[in-house]
């Protein structure tokens, strides 16, 4: 599977925290155990998920399961992609056009999203 990693931190002022770059080792670690290609890793750091707030790594993501090159998103959990509802939906409606087949977590969780597909 071509899996694409997503981190986010909310707020880093200075930065220089490490949680997006633990994030994405722990991603990558999880990926390569399931055996998944990393065909792209991305970030937002110091944006906020809840607010209204322009996230052009979270665009990204849009762009490239819009494009076809990714069958799931990874996160470390749930919260790092999306904190609204809506926005969470309108991704998982991508799976209905693309071949995206998962939002996954690094516990093991997330979501088949071809079972909601129509």
């Amino acid at each position: 599977m071509r899996c694409l990693i997503y981190a986010r931190l909310s707020e880093d002022e200075t930065g220089e925290a490490e949680n997006v770059e633990i994030q994405i080792e722990e991603a990558t670690d999880f990926a390569e155990e399931q055996g998944w290609e990393v065909v792209a890793c991305l970030n937002d750091n110091d944006k906020s998920a809840y607010r209204d707030v322009k996230r052009p790594g979270y665009d990204k993501v849009l762009q490239i399961v819009r494009d076809g090159d990714v069958d799931v998103i990874l996160v470390t959990e749930m919260s790092r992609l999306n904190r609204t509802l809506w926005k969470s939906i309108d991704l998982f409606r991508l799976a209905e056009s693309t071949p995206l087949q998962r939002i996954a977590t690094t516990d093991g969780g997330g979501f088949h999203l071809k079972s909601f597909a129509v």
